[in-house]
């Protein structure tokens, strides 16, 4: 059986043996299912490498361009574009600060970062200004029925 951690692989270094087994098992079957289907990764506008693959470097390079959090001293990250939970409503990607209940927000953009790439102005919780979750209320509190 193949396992993981050969030369370079330091994040399965230290791992059990049955976690090495089980991840070169993953890579084994998504590396035959890329050789088929990566076109329509590529065609979806997806980055082509997997994320396990990457190093750990890479990643943490485009989280550096945005500065710390002056509060925690941690890399800003993106968050991707997604759908506010309680309203439904879509929002774009913006950089926050990973610590859970952070407020805080890069004071500006990062250099060579294009102007389409510009943090959206956000409010208190992370989604687009004026596209705030909606707090949930109690049935109790609303003239609608909970059913």
């Amino acid at each position: 059986e193949a396992e993981c951690a050969t030369k370079g692989d330091t994040q399965w270094e230290d791992r059990a043996s049955f976690q090495q087994r089980s991840m070169a098992q993953t890579r084994a079957i998504s590396k035959a299912l890329a050789a088929k289907l990566r076109w329509v990764v590529i065609l979806a506008d997806y980055a082509p490498t997997p994320a396990d693959e990457m190093v750990r470097d890479e990643r943490s390079q485009a989280e550096a361009t945005m500065g710390n959090c002056p509060d925690h001293n941690t890399p800003f990250r993106e968050v991707p574009a997604g759908v506010a939970r309680m309203s439904g409503k879509p929002y774009d990607a913006f950089w926050a600060c990973p610590e859970r209940g952070c407020r805080q927000k890069p004071t500006g953009m990062a250099p060579g970062t294009p102007a389409a790439q510009q943090p959206a102005a956000t409010g208190s919780s992370g989604a687009p200004a004026g596209d705030e979750p909606e707090q949930p209320q109690h049935p109790a509190d609303s003239d609608e029925l909970p059913f």
